[in-house]
């Protein structure tokens, strides 16, 4: 299972947001069912991005409904302008995702 997210911030508000996803970042490599993960910002665009491979959507949801990720949820969406996620399956596949991977996949669900 391979998740992504994407996040937008005023400049003015990315130490605000890194403050609020700092935990999360920290907490998601805590749980059983994560197999790698991956952070980016870019001041060029204002956005902050994540890419997540998990053993199956169970171990998934159980970091994303849990207490430290929903706390930052909560707190941080203020400090964006908008963020959006989407996850979907891997059956096979030789490598993990790439940062263009995940653009065209929520490109995809956008349409």
């Amino acid at each position: 299972m391979a998740a992504t997210t994407v996040g937008w911030h005023a400049p003015e508000q990315r130490e605000a947001l890194e403050a609020e996803t700092a935990a999360p970042t920290m907490d998601v490599f805590t749980h059983d069912g994560l197999l790698g993960a991956s952070f980016g910002w870019s001041d060029k665009c204002g956005s902050a991005r994540t890419i997540t491979l998990w053993r199956d959507d169970a171990a998934r949801m159980k970091f994303v409904f849990g207490t430290v990720h929903s706390k930052a949820v909560k707190n941080g969406l203020k400090h964006t302008r908008g963020w959006e996620t989407t996850n979907w399956s891997e059956t096979a596949s030789e490598k993990p995702p790439t940062w263009d991977d995940v653009r065209r996949r929520l490109n995809d669900v956008r349409q």
